[in-house]
């Protein structure tokens, strides 16, 4: 009987934890710089049932999609659950057309933090 309940356990664990690339997107905010060319988008992906509640942000031309990867500059682990709406640990501004400002609070966990993409720069401070 020992030996029934692992071998369902470890046919089920592919399936529980596999993203098979499907992954829903939500958009919490945009925020576009002054030629309105490129945009910040604040956003959360769902990829499956190892998807954590992170707050996204992707840098984007208005053609560009949230799927592409590489357009991705900042990602934090939220604090306030599936309610990303609501989180207000991270603020960005446009400095100029080419300069974004990311502030950010002191206590949450980082996963990603891009400093340029292409001809951007990206400054942070803590909040």
């Amino acid at each position: 009987m020992r030996y029934i309940k692992i071998f369902v356990l470890l046919s089920l664990l592919p399936t529980l934890l596999m993203c098979n690339g499907d992954c829903t997107y939500k958009v919490i905010s945009k925020i576009p710089n002054q030629k309105n060319s490129y945009k910040v988008v604040k956003f959360f992906n769902w990829c499956g049932y190892t998807s954590s509640n992170n707050i996204n942000f992707s840098l984007l031309k208005n053609t560009d999609s949230l799927e592409n990867r590489n357009r991705i500059i900042f990602v934090a682990a939220s604090r306030v659950g599936d309610q990303l709406d609501k989180d207000t640990t991270v603020n960005i501004s446009w400095l100029n057309d080419s300069t974004i400002s990311i502030l950010y609070d002191s206590s949450i966990q980082i996963f990603q933090k891009k400093s340029s993409l292409e001809n951007f720069k990206i400054r942070y401070s803590l909040k």
